[in-house]
């Protein structure tokens, strides 16, 4: 019996094995070209901000962009993972909340 448990085992454990190293892509897209890519579409629920909500959308932003704020000194230098566009949603673009 217990061969037969421990053939069990590693009969699992091997399987298992197979099913981990399977790899599955959810999203594939480059962002490199000039707009959004077919069916994507694009929602910015921000609100508050001096500047306004609209500052903090989705943008297309190029390899290299800077960002930097009165919070933010020296600026933050984004670059994506190819070093191509990418799409950044920045919520401190909006700046501070408005006086109340």
């Amino acid at each position: 019996m217990n061969k037969l448990l421990y053939l069990a085992l590693c009969l699992t454990l091997l399987l298992y094995g197979f099913a981990v190293k399977s790899q599955v892509s959810l999203i594939n897209e480059n962002f490199n070209g000039t707009g959004l890519p077919p069916g994507w579409t694009v929602i910015n629920n921000s609100s508050g901000g001096i500047a306004g909500p609209g500052e903090a959308k989705w943008t297309l932003r190029p390899d290299g962009y800077q960002y930097g704020s009165q919070y933010i000194d020296p600026p933050i230098i984004f670059h994506s993972n190819d070093f191509s566009q990418f799409y950044l949603s920045n919520s401190d673009a909006q700046g501070d909340p408005p006086p109340a």
